[in-house]
């Protein structure tokens, strides 16, 4: 028969197990959750990605029908390239109070076509 000492540290063995055990299947569990929310959050950028995806075309494309090669050069720069006013003014060698009085005339033109576009 085993000695005192030999049985209680054999309990003592079992029940380090079963609680290392049980810390093991909670972070189990905390990773598979993890895991799902990582899942969840990937499908969601990608449906917002397609969705600005489809958004820049639709800007791409809205700047590609205008007439003046200026106007689809700022709205380009602005809106596709993102590029800070001062840069545009720069590349485009334009004053920045002349740069604007374009913008608005190409976003004029836009709108207006848009208005035309939706009456028909």
């Amino acid at each position: 028969m085993p000695a005192a000492p030999e049985i209680r540290a054999a309990l003592e063995s079992c029940y380090f197990s079963a609680a290392e055990a049980r810390v093991k299947q909670r972070r189990l569990a905390e990773l598979r959750a993890a895991s799902a929310a990582i899942d969840e959050l990937a499908g969601s950028y990608i449906a917002d990605i397609s969705r600005l995806a489809r958004a820049a075309t639709e800007v791409k494309s809205l700047i590609d029908s205008l007439r003046d090669p200026r106007h689809r050069v700022l709205l380009e720069l602005r809106y596709i390239d993102f590029m800070p006013w001062d840069d545009i003014a720069r590349e485009m060698g334009y004053d920045k109070r002349y740069l604007y009085k374009l913008h608005n005339a190409a976003i004029e033109f836009l709108s207006d076509e848009f208005v035309i576009k939706n009456r028909h």
